[in-house]
């Protein structure tokens, strides 16, 4: 028996259809910033461009502020759409994956009752329940919809890693040099201890509900050899532990955003010493140095959902 229809597969190619569109609108939405960069701070520069020439024609020929409040305002615009077009795909993504988790469970729902009453007594009511609809809902909702996240956040990095590449290469491979040694470390080590702390919430957890179900559901045993002093102090004594861990693990969740910042300014600083000494022209030294940092300040929401996901 397939769980899966074949129309959920056909579906799939849709899905990896919109996902492509999602990456490159994200990209479109970065390049209409980084065009932001030369507009601002290298007018000169962007008046001798032949693109510009035919727009500012096409206007009339009115002066370069007004130019570029009309630029800004088809930015504004144009990135409303992208969003609203980026809202729609997400709504599609996430209706295509919960509609795999209706089919899987109903379908198992079915599964387990024709397997007959015998093959139920033997099994667990929890297990069962878990098998039924708990799996089919994870899997939804904490690995396809996160995949598709991660796969969509991986294709803009790649294109923004290979821009900056092709923009200099040498000041890429400077920067990279500087950040990523120390930032593969720290995140090793975060990593490690992420897995730590969630191994020993995971196990705390199933020993306070082994805890507080003996107590509870043993409670004429408790009573009776009066134990229920050993019980109360157990169970107070787990959940500090397991709350020290959950401070923990809220503290480490937060840590990969924090040190992505530290090493955004360290790339920036980096970069700036870079072009102070390679770039004499200041509009242009300026223009690089802040098409580097939309550039960074956009890749490092994507790092971080890539991480997340």
């Amino acid at each position: 028996m397939t769980l899966i229809p074949a129309h959920y597969r056909r579906q799939s190619y849709g899905i990896a259809a919109l996902l492509l569109t999602q990456s490159f609108l994200d990209v479109l939405g970065l390049g209409l910033i980084v065009s932001l960069a030369p507009m601002l701070f290298d007018r000169e520069r962007v008046m001798r461009f032949s693109l510009y020439k035919r727009i500012n024609y096409a206007l009339g020929e009115p002066t370069y502020q007004t130019t570029l409040v009309v630029a800004l305002v088809i930015i504004v615009v144009a990135y409303a759409v992208k969003n609203a077009i980026s809202i729609w795909i997400a709504h599609r993504q996430a209706r295509f994956a919960f509609n795999i988790y209706h089919s899987l469970t109903t379908r198992l729902h079915k599964l387990s009752f024709d397997r007959g009453y015998l093959y139920l007594r033997k099994r667990n009511s929890t297990e069962v329940v878990r098998d039924v609809a708990a799996i089919p809902g994870r899997f939804s909702e904490n690995i396809l919809l996160p995949l598709l996240l991660f796969l969509n956040e991986a294709l803009v990095l790649l294109v923004v890693v290979l821009s900056v590449l092709w923009l200099d290469p040498y000041a890429f491979v400077f920067v990279a040099l500087i950040v990523l040694p120390p930032s593969l470390v720290f995140f090793h080590l975060v990593k490690n201890h992420v897995s730590q702390v969630q191994e020993r919430v995971n196990l705390l957890s199933a020993q306070l509900q082994k805890s507080l179900f003996e107590s509870i559901f043993g409670y004429a045993d408790v009573r009776t050899t009066r134990t229920q002093d050993y019980f109360f102090s157990r169970y107070s004594a787990l959940v500090k532990d397991y709350c020290g861990c959950l401070r923990l693990s809220t503290v480490y969740n937060v840590l990969p955003g924090r040190l992505l910042e530290l090493f955004f300014v360290l790339g920036v600083v980096s970069l700036g010493a870079y072009i102070a000494f390679r770039i004499q022209d200041a509009g242009l030294a300026t223009t690089f140095l802040a098409t580097y940092a939309i550039a960074a300040y956009r890749t490092l929401p994507s790092i971080n959902r890539m991480t997340l996901a």
